[in-house]
């Protein structure tokens, strides 16, 4: 995020467009206002993840895990080559959702390969 900030500050020094400068601003404060939320709006599939009794069968692991990796991946590209601390963060932050709702997933369909008579939630 401070890159973008120094991009921003940078387009006003050299004078370009407050169209562009505007956009930049927006783009980043968007980026960061909704990764964060991001991560909070993991909760509800959690919770339904949580209470499932059926073994999560709408659930795809192949989706979320490919998700899981995106972020992690995403995060620590920001890092190591942007050196964006708060883009890593954020994106670990989501990608620890992701792994939160896998868990869950697994454990879920275990114990209903165990016991699938389950009443259902």
């Amino acid at each position: 995020m401070t890159d973008a900030a120094s991009t921003v500050e940078a387009w006003i020094a050299a004078g370009e467009p407050w169209a562009l400068v505007v956009a930049g601003a927006l783009v980043a404060a968007s980026f960061v206002v909704f990764n964060a939320v991001r991560v909070l709006l993991y909760l509800p599939q959690i919770a339904t993840c949580w209470s499932d009794r059926q073994g999560c069968p709408s659930i795809n692991l192949f989706t979320w895990c490919s998700w899981l990796v995106a972020n992690a991946s995403t995060g620590l590209y920001m890092w190591m080559f942007q050196a964006d601390v708060l883009g890593l963060c954020l994106n670990l932050g989501n990608a620890l959702m992701c792994a939160a709702t896998v868990a869950i997933t697994v454990v879920k369909r275990r114990q209903h390969h165990r016991c699938p008579s389950a009443p259902s939630s």
